[in-house]
């Protein structure tokens, strides 16, 4: 018997975006680390700091986005139920125990999430994550291959035929 799935990769243009968008503020770190005195406005030991702290925040986005580049985050819904593969792998998400899908949105970002129904919440272990109550239990990978919305709408097919 055939095993029915289908997995939607992060896509490698919209990391490649993210990493050079990094690049730049990198370089303009840099550039605030090496001329404190470029700003008449604040202090040289303040525009320094700002300078460190936006290389090393940026610079650290930039690495995990060229991990990102080699290794993309994947959603893989099989008959089961869902699973995320990130930096860490979360455990399979049953559709059963699946309350809703919905799309959140924070200033112009769009993510699809999902809330676990209160009887199965104690089966999935809570991993360190900035929690908002808006967020739910969860959240798809950001910047699949396809669209919040078309990643909403597959979630709640899969959800629909493989949901008793």
């Amino acid at each position: 018997m055939e095993t029915e799935e289908l997995v939607l990769r992060q896509s490698r243009g919209k990391t490649a975006l993210v990493i050079l968008g990094s690049a730049i503020f990198v370089c303009a770190g840099g550039w605030m680390i090496t001329s404190p005195g470029g700003s008449s406005r604040y202090s040289p030991e303040f525009t320094t700091l700002i300078g460190w702290l936006g290389v090393v925040f940026f610079g650290g986005v930039a690495l995990l986005s060229l991990y990102r580049i080699a290794e993309p985050a994947k959603l893989v819904l099989s008959a089961k139920g869902f699973q995320i593969f990130g930096v860490l792998r979360h455990p399979l998400v049953d559709w059963r125990d699946v309350e809703r899908f919905f799309v959140a949105e924070v200033r112009k970002s769009r993510f699809v999430c999902y809330d676990l129904k209160p009887e199965s919440k104690s089966r999935y272990p809570r991993r360190m994550e900035l929690q908002l109550g808006q967020w739910g239990d969860g959240q798809a990978p950001a910047y699949l291959e396809i669209g919040v919305d078309d990643v909403f709408r597959v979630l709640e097919e899969w959800r629909a035929r493989h949901a008793p």
